[in-house]
């Protein structure tokens, strides 16, 4: 089923293109190099057997399939996304588990083909609408009265190495680079929890609060690995787009990524701090 409206057309774009090839090429990894989040954000939700869930942003289906394993066959797990590509490899990977259905929309503004839902969830997937409040207030309408909320956003990009030495690499090869604006749209639109509560709030949700906790990103693949991947999906291949960066500055960028990160290595593996907000609440 989908949505056709689409008030976050350019997220549509950018996921539904080269972008969401890449996340799907690297699924594997990034699940792994995410599986803290899910696991803490999994945990603080608890889903139960018999509950009806809203995955929302659920790209590959990571936090799809666990919350579907957890209400089992009585219950339901709805996937929704903005990229289509995203949704198909979902109904791949849950294909086995008849509870999962998907909805490609976008959740500021989906008309929901159900509604009365226990619990919405979203690992990483709500920090990028143009009206978050909008948002908010639309993914209320999904849930029944009392249903609860738990979103993982990432907190600021000074506090997130993952995030902030990208941009020092970035900034070392090419000069200090543009900064978004506060608050706008993108993995750091809702770092600001004092907004983002304020946002929650004014889209009618109750009892809002958030936990910041400090939870690591992983690769097993340690430095050279993590920066590997970096060319390709996250804030490094984020970075060299809006630096228009040529192949010779891609080689050095990820040779200078991975010299940055190797303090991080142990063992062979990458264990790299991240500090990362969880949003609670709940329809009034």
């Amino acid at each position: 089923m989908s949505d056709e409206k689409g008030a976050n057309a350019e997220q549509a774009e950018f996921w539904s293109g080269p972008a969401g090839a890449k996340w799907i090429a690297g699924e594997a990894l990034q699940d792994h190099t995410l599986s803290e989040v899910a696991a803490e954000l999994l945990a603080l939700a608890a889903p139960q057997p018999g509950e009806r869930v809203l995955d929302i942003g659920c790209g590959t289906g990571a936090v799809t399939i666990r919350a579907a394993e957890a209400v089992g066959d009585g219950g339901r797990v709805l996937a929704t996304d903005i990229a289509p590509p995203f949704l198909a490899r979902v109904a791949t990977r849950a294909a086995h588990l008849p509870q999962v259905g998907t909805f490609l929309g976008d959740a500021q503004v989906a008309d929901w083909p159900e509604d009365g839902f226990d619990l919405s969830v979203s690992r990483f997937g709500v920090m990028f609408f143009s009206d978050p409040a909008a948002a908010f207030r639309n993914i209320g309408r999904a849930l029944r009265p009392g249903g609860r909320v738990v979103f993982a956003a990432w907190s600021r990009t000074e506090d997130n190495p993952y995030w902030q030495i990208p941009r020092e690499a970035i900034d070392a090869m090419f000069g200090p680079q543009p900064r978004p604006e506060p608050n706008a749209p993108g993995p750091m639109g809702l770092a600001d929890k004092d907004w983002a509560l304020a946002q929650m709030r004014a889209g009618g949700l109750t009892q809002v609060a958030c936990e910041t906790r400090d939870i690591p990103i992983l690769h097993d693949g340690g430095a050279a690995g993590a920066s590997a991947l970096a060319l390709k999906i996250g804030p490094g291949a984020r970075a060299l787009a809006d630096a228009g960066a040529g192949e010779d500055e891609v080689e050095a960028f990820r040779a200078e990524l991975e010299r940055r990160l190797l303090p991080f290595e142990t063992g062979g593996s990458l264990r790299l701090p991240s500090s990362v907000h969880l949003f609670t609440a709940r329809r009034g």
